[in-house]
Parts: C-alpha cells; sequence; structure tokens
C-alpha cells in the first residue's frame, strides 16, 4: 500500500517507491529501492521533503535495491524481477513482481592497481590488434581463419579483467576512426569480459562470452566497403545486406572446432532484441539467451561512443542514458542496469566537475563507494590547466579548504578541450 512519510519519519527497511520530485530531477538512477542503511536514510533526507513508501507487511525484504546514483538518467517503469542462479546469471523469478531485485555478492576483487594492469593491457591490445587483421586478411583471401589464436587473446583480457578490469575499459577509448570495424569487436570483447566479471561469471564462461564478443562482426568483412564507409544513414536495400553479416560471420565460423556452439550464438544473436524486434531470428526475452543479450549491450555501448562516417561519438552521459531507454525493448532490463552499475556512475574517462570547481578525469572507478572514484585534476577551478596534474582518492583527499573532496557533476565530452586518453594512468 502506498503512504506518505515525511523525510523525519523515515526509517532503515523502508521501500522507497516515490519522491516528492521527478525522479528525473534526482540522482537516483533506478526507482524503487530500501533504505538499508544510515548513509541511505541520510541521503534521502537531504533530498526530499516526503516521500511515498510501500507499507504492505507481506513485503519480501530478503533482498534488497540499494539507492543508486546517477546524472539525469531518466528510471522508466519498474521492470520483470530476476533472480540469480548459479554464478550471477539471470532468470526470470516467478511470483516476484513488484519486489527489490536481488544484490549481486562480488566474486573477484581487484589485485593491482589500474596503473601496473595498464602495461599488461598495452600488449594483449598489440597482440589482439595483429591477430584480428590477420584474421580479417584470411578471409579476403579465401584462406582457413585461425580462431585458436582468437581465443588465446580472450583468455589474456579475461585474466586482465580478473585482475582490474579499469584497464581494459581504458584501452577501449583508444579509437582510429578507419580502424573501426576491424577494432570494435576487441572493445566488445574487453566491456563484454568486464560485465561478465561484475556479474561474478567464472573463468570458461568469460572465455566463451569474450570469444563471440570479439568475432560478432566478423562477417562485415564480406560487406561491400560503399556500404560499410557510407556517410549518411543507409537505406532499406542497403540495410537488408548490412544485416546479412551475422549468417556471413556464422557461416564462416561454423565449420571451426574452435569456436564452441555458446559463442556462435552471440554472434548468431547479438542483433536480437528484447521484445523481438530485432533480427535475424526475432526472438525476444530470454530465448534470446543470456551471453548474446549482454553483448548486445555492449556492442551498442561501444558504437555510440565512437566517430564513425555517419555519426560522432556521444559522451558517456548520453550513451547511458539511450541505454536505459531502451531497456525493456532492445536490452534486457535487469542487465541493462547490471552494465550501468558495472560501468560506474562515473566510468573510467568520465571528465567531473568537483564542487570546489575543479576539474579532473575520472581514472579508476570505487566498486564499493560508487561516488568515490579516483580522480586526476586537470584544471583550477578558474579554468587553468593545474600543472603538474594531481591524484586523488575521494575516499581520503580533502581540497585547499580540508573539505572532502565530492563530484559536482558530470561534463559532456570535450569540456575545456580535455581529451581524456591524456591522462590515462600509466605506471610510473
Amino acid at each position: 500500500m502506498k503512504k506518505r512519510i515525511e523525510r523525519n519519519q523515515l526509517k532503515i527497511g523502508m521501500r522507497i517507491i516515490e519522491l516528492d520530485r521527478p525522479w528525473l530531477e534526482s540522482p537516483f538512477l533506478f526507482q524503487d529501492f530500501t533504505i538499508t542503511n544510515d548513509e541511505d536514510l541520510a541521503m534521502v533526507q537531504s533530498l526530499c521533503s516526503h516521500v511515498f513508501i510501500d507499507d504492505d507487511p507481506a513485503l519480501d525484504t530478503t533482498t534488497v535495491r540499494r539507492p543508486q546514483l546517477a546524472t539525469s538518467i531518466k528510471s522508466p517503469s519498474a521492470s520483470p524481477h530476476l533472480a540469480i542462479s548459479g554464478h550471477g546469471s539471470p532468470q526470470e523469478a516467478p511470483g516476484t513482481e513488484g519486489r527489490s531485485k536481488p544484490i549481486i555478492t562480488p566474486r573477484y576483487a581487484d589485485s593491482v592497481p589500474v596503473e601496473v594492469e595498464l602495461e599488461q593491457v598495452m600488449e594483449i591490445e598489440r597482440v589482439a590488434r595483429e591477430t584480428i587483421f590477420t584474421i580479417f586478411d584470411d578471409i579476403k583471401l579465401g584462406r582457413a581463419i585461425n580462431v585458436a589464436n582468437a581465443r588465446q587473446v580472450v583468455e589474456e583480457v579475461v585474466e586482465s579483467a580478473i585482475r582490474n578490469p579499469d584497464a581494459l575499459i581504458w584501452i577501449t577509448q583508444l579509437k582510429k576512426k578507419h580502424e573501426y570495424t576491424a577494432m570494435h569487436g576487441l572493445r566488445v570483447c574487453m566491456l563484454a569480459v568486464s560485465m561478465g566479471r561484475h556479474l561474478g561469471f567464472d573463468q570458461d564462461k568469460l572465455n566463451v562470452l569474450g570469444t563471440g564478443s570479439m568475432l560478432l562482426d566478423i562477417g562485415k568483412i564480406l560487406i561491400p566497403n560503399e556500404i560499410l564507409d557510407k556517410p549518411s544513414a543507409l537505406n532499406e536495400a542497403e540495410y537488408e545486406i548490412m544485416k546479412s553479416h551475422v549468417a556471413e560471420g556464422v557461416q564462416i565460423l561454423q565449420g571451426s572446432q574452435d569456436i564452441t556452439p555458446a559463442a556462435l550464438e552471440i554472434i548468431e544473436l547479438h542483433h536480437e532484441h528484447y521484445d523481438g524486434s530485432g533480427y535475424l531470428k526475432g526472438l525476444s526475452g530470454d530465448s534470446i539467451g543470456e551471453l548474446p543479450m549482454i553483448t548486445a549491450i555492449v556492442d551498442t555501448y561501444d558504437a555510440m561512443l565512437s566517430n564513425r562516417n555517419f555519426q560522432q561519438a556521444n559522451s558517456n552521459v548520453e550513451t547511458i542514458q539511450e541505454i536505459y531507454k531502451y531497456r525493456g525493448t532492445h536490452f534486457h532490463p535487469w542487465l541493462t542496469e547490471q552494465f550501468i552499475q558495472c560501468m560506474g556512475i562515473y566510468p573510467v574517462g568520465s571528465v567531473v566537475e568537483m564542487t570546489n570547481g575543479e576539474v579532473g578525469v575520472v581514472i579508476a572507478i570505487n566498486r564499493v563507494r560508487r561516488l568515490k572514484p579516483r580522480v586526476t585534476l586537470v584544471r583550477s577551478a578558474d579554468g587553468t590547466p593545474i600543472n603538474p596534474v594531481k591524484d586523488i582518492d575521494l575516499m581520503f583527499s580533502c581540497d585547499d579548504r580540508r573539505q572532502p573532496y565530492e563530484i559536482k557533476q558530470l561534463l559532456p565530452a570535450g569540456s575545456l578541450d580535455i581529451n581524456p586518453v591524456d591522462y590515462m594512468p600509466c605506471k610510473g
């Protein structure tokens, strides 16, 4: 039952279902959450004069969803609820409509700093680049492709993600426009494996996810360049030809003994939509499969963040907004939420303004305290460059007034001519 509660009446354990203002005007990413501790309570009380709770005594509170903060991301209505089975695998949980969603218990902990892991990932990216271009050349020349080499690269990506996925996220921001088709698959692989790590997949499952994701667009090598490189939107006939890359990719790989059926299924189904509006089979819901649904999200995410012939790259905020808009239509609702949580409220590479006016670049996220990432400060409050730049950890650092550093807002891509890649945290 919906009940109005004044902020001084709020208590731990109450389930918030409505604020005293539009959700779009609040910093909360998801509607419908439960207050679980004093920090949650203070956060809601500082924002609202009153809220509405669900005081149904029959409400199952064995699992709760914590408040998640974001920047200008609207939360649509609640989606089908899911239960966790195995290591993070989502399944529809019958009879849980209207209840809070489960929280994933982390399986992995970062074992090295991002600066250290970036050295490893740079080498992985170099080898992966050579492997991918060799595969593309082999397809053009009609030679048998070496999927085993691709799998070896993926194993290295998986091991890196387990040590510290932030390094992989940094590498996905190193982009060259003319290499989009070839290197897009590697970036999708890195993002998908990072997502799988967040969900707690074991290494075998991460390897399958990474292999299918890396090779998802392999069929595009057979699409005419005038369609791949067209500087405007495709017409209907051209779009039909473009869609054929899925079937072409499956045909190229299905004879290989080095690719698993599950990885091949990712390639075949990564353009299916949750509501059935995708291609090639028009599947819907969980019939698409968990791994293809993950790949669909990260495929779109990387595409929207990339400069292409007909499209300028979006900012992180714009991309997350767009991804979330298609939650429940193009993408699995719960997996969409998990992807956003995986990337962090302030994703690696984001340009942020602090409450004291200084501007920085997020260099590593805090997987426990999402509002407390590591940041490299690069501009003073008056916009002048900080030289040398200053690395801070929002868990511990204070400004010149001895006030704790806090993030005020995410800034649009290109703000103050800041290129985040220039501040990638390399060792030494």
